[in-house]
């Protein structure tokens, strides 16, 4: 969200060639952070092959990669630029780290996010059995929304990670079909057991929720018949909408 304040925080967002652009699940939830507690900042949008420059250019170092793969980038995004009063600016990388950040200089707005140790058990879940074996399924149709540069980078970065390209991960129809299955399982399977609308409780959404809602948006950029599929409610359901979807609408808002 641009704005005016000045000095304005920067964040650093993953490009695609969509309208808007954001797409990454871990962007989109530093975004729904900085929005949903309306904190200012800006965006500028990077290339997948500009993403190592900026970030070394700015002191940051490169981080382990996770998620089971042997190699993985060493530098990503978000990362947020924080200027200084005297032309020097700290960078905070990393979904925990800005989300650190914030408690620290807004402690009172970050009480709005909800049980936080129950938002990382979430979003260890999330990203061990939704986005890590969704990869299976989406990587091989990513580049198409990506930059021309950004699609280049992602095969080839691909395959050197994975010693094949990524063409190669898609399974047969049948299998993508179980796949989308059991991740559309796990999903509907975060819903409160109390009846609650968000993750957060009653009260509105918390950073649990913003973990979810990211995940589903990127699904949505990518796949979007498979997203529509996952957001469908069951014939059973006497509610209007899924659970999913009624908390996606609820913070969809905050994704801009």
């Amino acid at each position: 969200m641009a704005t005016t304040t000045d000095p304005p925080l920067l964040l650093y967002d993953l490009l695609s060639s969509l309208q808007p652009p954001q797409w990454s699940p871990h962007t989109l939830r530093t975004r729904l952070l900085l929005n949903y507690l309306n904190i200012p900042f800006r965006t500028e949008f990077l290339s997948y092959p500009d993403i190592e420059p900026t970030l070394a250019d700015l002191g940051l170092e490169g981080v382990e990669p996770v998620g089971g793969w042997e190699r993985g980038p060493g530098w990503t995004v978000p990362v947020l630029l924080v200027p200084g009063g005297e032309g020097e600016g700290e960078a905070v990388s990393g979904t925990w780290g800005i989300l650190g950040w914030v408690q620290k200089h807004w402690p009172e707005k970050a009480t709005m996010l909800g049980d936080l140790e129950m938002a990382k058990a979430i979003g260890q879940k999330i990203f061990e059995e939704v986005i890590t074996p969704a990869r299976t399924v989406i990587w091989p149709v990513l580049p198409h929304i990506l930059d021309e540069r950004g699609q280049v980078y992602f095969r080839q970065s691909r395959q050197r990670w994975l010693g094949k390209d990524i063409e190669s991960l898609l399974a047969p129809v049948e299998e993508q079909e179980r796949i989308w299955a059991e991740l559309r399982t796990t999903l509907r399977g975060l819903q409160p057991s109390g009846g609650e609308r968000f993750l957060g409780g009653d009260g509105g959404p918390g950073y649990a929720d913003f973990i979810l809602v990211a995940c589903l948006g990127w699904i949505k950029a990518v796949c979007p018949a498979d997203w529509a599929r996952i957001m469908a409610k069951d014939q059973d359901e006497g509610a209007e909408v899924s659970w999913l979807r009624s908390v996606w609408d609820g913070c969809e808002k905050w994704m801009v």
